[in-house]
């Protein structure tokens, strides 16, 4: 519709104009008046947030939120999309760090394909590393996905939501039973 292109054509325009700013700035130090230097990194979503990272001066990703891709599919993606998704991430990250958060799924953000239980509080109640330790398949898939996708390359992973040692200790466990695994397959 008309309503359409004049939408996409304005969002055209602004990426258009923050490119433009960001050139100007482009040959600044990342450092800040006194002389601290700072590292400027992507926040991303999906793999065309991800390919803008070459186009500016990055210092890698920030955060990906991983929930993202899995919102826009119409059924959990087993181990080996989501590999095929995160080696997608890594190359287009051409070798700088990437901080991979965990799904970060409940309250707002909606899986169709899973059943949440009634909850009072859905955005502090059942919810992202909670969700992942209730049902640790899915949080044991992710991880391998993950560290099957980065070849031994190093990242970074954030649990999301983290409410109590006891939560993020479990979630660590995982993530060791994951590596082990995945170094046992070598």
């Amino acid at each position: 519709t008309e309503e359409q292109i004049e939408y996409y054509a304005a969002k055209q325009k602004k990426r258009e104009d923050r490119k433009a700013e960001s050139r100007r700035f482009s040959t600044l130090p990342n450092i800040t008046k006194d002389g601290i230097p700072i590292k400027i990194s992507l926040n991303a979503g999906s793999l065309l947030d991800v390919q803008t990272l070459g186009e500016e001066r990055l210092d890698g990703i920030g955060l990906y939120r991983t929930e993202i891709p899995f919102m826009m599919e119409s059924s959990f993606p087993d181990v080996e999309a989501q590999e095929r998704l995160y080696q997608e991430i890594f190359q287009s990250a051409n070798h700088k760090m990437v901080t991979f958060r965990t799904l970060d799924i409940g309250g707002d953000k909606v899986l169709p394909y899973l059943q949440a239980p009634e909850d009072s509080n859905p955005l502090l109640g059942w919810r992202a590393i909670r969700i992942g330790l209730d049902r640790p398949m899915l949080l044991r898939q992710q991880i391998r996905a993950l560290l099957r996708a980065s070849q031994g390359r190093a990242f970074r992973l954030m649990f999301p939501m983290i409410a109590s040692l006891e939560e993020f200790l479990r979630a660590k466990e995982i993530f060791q039973a994951e590596k082990d695994r995945c170094l046992s397959e070598g």
